[in-house]
């Protein structure tokens, strides 16, 4: 039987580049009390340490960030959610321009 739910692709890229520009920029306070408007990315934790940030993140892949059994982050099948994710990346670009410029260096290069 089929079962019909949207993916929503677009957090792949907002997880990927919050994730990198936190990681980047040592601001664990991007995704920090968030925990209301993306509990499922958060995985129902009121914060994410930058170290398990740190240890997942990769400029290659976002694997290990979200579909690994300690991941620091997950998916959500939430539009509001992803549009609060949105929001967050937004934010992110805006108060670090530079880093988000040195990831996507670093992510041309490989």
């Amino acid at each position: 039987m089929l079962t019909v739910h949207r993916e929503y692709p677009l957090q792949s890229i907002l997880t990927f580049d919050i994730a990198g520009i936190s990681v980047s920029a040592n601001r664990p306070d991007f995704l920090n009390g968030a925990s209301a408007s993306i509990p499922d990315v958060l995985r129902g934790r009121s914060t994410v340490e930058i170290g398990a940030l740190r240890a997942a993140y990769f400029p290659s892949t976002w694997t290990p960030l979200v579909f690994v059994d300690d991941s620091p982050l997950a998916v959500t099948r939430s539009g509001s959610q992803v549009d609060a994710l949105a929001a967050i990346w937004w934010r992110a670009v805006r108060e670090d321009p530079k880093h988000t410029s040195r990831i996507a260096q670093a992510c041309s290069a490989r």
